[in-house]
């Protein structure tokens, strides 16, 4: 019994830390030197760039 409440409370702080970094467009990329979190858009430009640059 105790377990499952473990269990329920982490869960639901896992699944509110993730829908509160998507809410405010923080991605995690793990290509980067351990996990650093980058806004968005520039995550959304690098993106752009790299695809740019395998269609040229």
């Amino acid at each position: 019994m105790v377990e499952s409440i473990i269990l329920i409370v982490v869960l639901a702080v896992t699944v509110g830390i993730l829908w509160l970094a998507k809410r405010h467009g923080i991605v995690m990329r793990p290509e980067a030197d351990g996990l650093e979190a980058l806004p968005k858009e520039l995550h959304e430009a690098e993106l752009r760039n790299k695809n740019d640059g395998k269609r040229l």
